[in-house]
């Protein structure tokens, strides 16, 4: 890619932690841009992506883009899942 933008809701990450410290390495060498604290609200073309819609804090604006990756985060809180005798712990 010629470019690579990653747009994170937070200022921090609940990612592995070589995950995390590889997303810094690549934003200080300049590798990748990193937008946070902010969300993409919007997508905007015809038959193509053309660009996202980024909100951070009260300011909205886009920026061209040709491919689009959401991700979303995975939490281990299971709540009732857990609770419900359904999943069963290995015992070491």
């Amino acid at each position: 890619a010629k470019s690579v933008t990653l747009i994170h809701r937070r200022n921090e990450f609940r990612g592995a932690l070589d995950s995390v410290e590889k997303v810094q390495e690549l934003k200080n060498l300049g590798k990748i841009e990193l937008i946070t604290p902010a969300e993409v609200v919007g997508l905007v073309g015809n038959t193509n992506l053309e660009e996202v819609v980024i909100k951070q804090g009260a300011e909205v604006f886009n920026r061209e883009c040709d491919h689009f990756i959401p991700l979303f985060g995975l939490s281990p809180k299971l709540g009732p899942i857990a609770d419900s005798g359904y999943i069963r712990h290995r015992r070491r």
